[in-house]
């Protein structure tokens, strides 16, 4: 099994420190929870799964302390 990336989104705008990001998932909230992207085309036809993941982190660390 072969797995890859196509898109990932984050932080959009803003500062992380400030408290005041612009994050791809408030712009999914507005989007009635949904988000759409279009599959490279120097993907090879076949069948595929397409996995989705959406991660919140709720009283963040500092940055420093961060993993991943």
């Amino acid at each position: 099994d072969v797995q890859f990336k196509i898109a990932h989104s984050g932080l959009l705008g803003g500062v992380i420190a400030s408290g005041k990001g612009n994050w791809a998932s408030k712009v999914m909230k507005y989007n009635n929870s949904t988000w759409t992207h279009t599959i490279p085309a120097s993907v090879p036809n076949g069948p595929y799964l397409i996995r989705h993941e959406t991660i919140a982190v709720h009283g963040m660390p500092a940055v420093s302390q961060l993993k991943y």
